[in-house]
């Protein structure tokens, strides 16, 4: 059987902590903390560094641990004093042993990780989807866990600021983040820009779904790629959605298989419009919030991801099974997608459910307060936008003609609120703008597809 090595080097150890005695300030110069040394003497000796703060040289340290009883734990004061004499005063030296012991820390961390998940996998009494989501977040979270230097002066700042100002000013007005592919929304927002979270709630039927999948669908139409996490739709369905809205055709008409030889092409046309964008689906049920991050760095590496859509987040799971508050949960989910959105550099949209409080008293307009398990939501989203239409609370209302609507931005981090005017085509499954002329918006098109193709469809 092969031995075990533990990665470390006693060398590296030895040349920082004389270094810290040399050379105090350089505690505060680096991110310098326990996890990065393997020997217990000097963990020892480095805490004894940070007692004596400013004050730290090779005799106030020798002070603290011979206080501590310590003194002959670490090697006594012979071996502080050959520290001394090895080290230097900081400077590269220093920050070339630091990147060592780093890089051997996080080797000691991967190998404790393997160790948690083969204790896990022996455990038949876990759940082994639970076991996989938790066990391959962890171990690519160590990726995310390197030491970076956070704190800067603005003057390293004000160039960076200066760009984006610039641009500003150049477009005149037109926003700079991704497009979701409605005009007066992009406008409102500012488009949508990398690590944001945005909400679109409702209650059931009011059309959340159909939103978040007309706006996946724009962007891929349009070159960057979506990634649609669907935990209430089967992907077959879902794309058979975006083609009915984007063909035109009327979905009672498709449902009783009264169309026409144009409207037929017009299908099949569109299937092939969509199988040609770059949109990606994922359509597992009872995914925790583990499995859509594991998922999703994934889809970026393949694919280069531009925007990550979540239907819907109250159906995500924390990936706990213990019996935590439901608002607990919700909190942990909500986090987890505006983390996910932080990390990955891509903006994150998530259908929300809202609570039956709209259906009561004279005004059925929704307000934040209305999102189920709010706190978190309110608390973890940039964007927080509320589908309204007043015919979904009137029950003479015809629920199959088009409609108006308003998406009500109730809160926006980086712009203004406000509402947004769209029309919902029931039959289409597909909200357009107002302005129903103009190109952006009306996908008029007109599909040719081969013999052979027509062959295969009609088959």
């Amino acid at each position: 059987m092969k031995k075990q090595i533990v990665p470390n080097s006693a060398a590296a150890e030895r040349f920082v902590l004389g270094t810290l005695m040399n050379h105090p300030a350089s505690l505060d110069e680096h991110r310098i903390d326990a996890a990065l040394f393997f020997t217990p003497a000097h963990i020892e000796i480095l805490d004894a560094v940070r007692t004596t703060g400013t004050a730290t040289n090779l005799i106030s340290v020798t002070a603290e641990l011979d206080k501590r009883g310590k003194l002959k734990f670490v090697g006594g004061a012979g071996e502080l004093t050959a520290m001394c004499g090895e080290a230097g005063f900081g400077g590269e030296a220093l920050k070339y042993q630091l990147e060592i012991l780093t890089d051997l820390s996080f080797r000691r961390r991967i190998i404790s990780e393997a160790a948690r998940m083969q204790d896990a996998a022996e455990d038949l009494q876990a759940n082994v989807q639970d076991v996989v989501a938790q066990a391959g977040e962890k171990v690519l979270e160590i990726g995310m866990d390197r030491p970076t230097d956070t704190l800067v002066p603005a003057s390293a700042v004000v160039h960076e600021a200066m760009v984006e100002m610039e641009k500003l000013i150049m477009s005149r007005g037109k926003p700079q983040g991704l497009s979701t592919g409605y005009e007066k929304l992009d406008y409102k927002l500012g488009g949508l820009r990398p690590g944001q979270l945005m909400i679109i709630a409702g209650r059931p039927s009011m059309g959340k779904s159909a939103l978040l999948l007309n706006i996946a669908h724009k962007m891929a139409k349009r070159g960057d790629a979506a990634l649609v996490f669907s935990l209430e739709m089967m992907k077959s369905d879902l794309i058979n959605r975006v083609v009915i809205g984007h063909s035109k055709v009327d979905y009672k008409k498709v449902r009783s298989g009264l169309i026409s030889q144009h409207e037929r092409s017009a299908l099949f046309g569109a299937y092939q419009d969509v199988s040609d964008t770059q949109l990606y689906i994922d359509d597992a049920t009872g995914q925790s919030i583990y499995d859509i991050r594991s998922k999703a760095r994934i889809a970026m590496r393949r694919w280069s991801v531009k925007c990550i859509f979540v239907d819907y987040l109250q159906l995500v799971t924390a990936g706990s099974r213990g019996l935590e508050q439901r608002e607990r949960e919700v909190a942990t989910v909500s986090r987890g997608l505006k983390t996910m959105a932080m990390e990955l550099g891509v903006p994150v949209i998530a259908a929300a459910q809202l609570n039956r409080e709209t259906e009561k008293g004279a005004d059925s307009r929704p307000r934040m307060s209305h999102l189920r398990e709010s706190g978190a939501i309110e608390m973890d989203a940039d964007i927080i936008s509320l589908l309204y239409r007043e015919a979904y609370y009137d029950t003479e209302a015809d629920q199959a003609s088009n409609q108006e609507c308003e998406l009500i931005i109730a809160k926006n981090r980086s712009g203004e609120t406000g509402t947004v005017p769209l029309l919902w085509r029931p039959t289409l499954t597909r909200f357009d703008s107002m302005e129903l002329n103009r190109a952006t918006d009306s996908d008029d098109f007109v599909y040719a597809p081969s013999q052979q193709a027509q062959e295969m469809f009609y088959k």
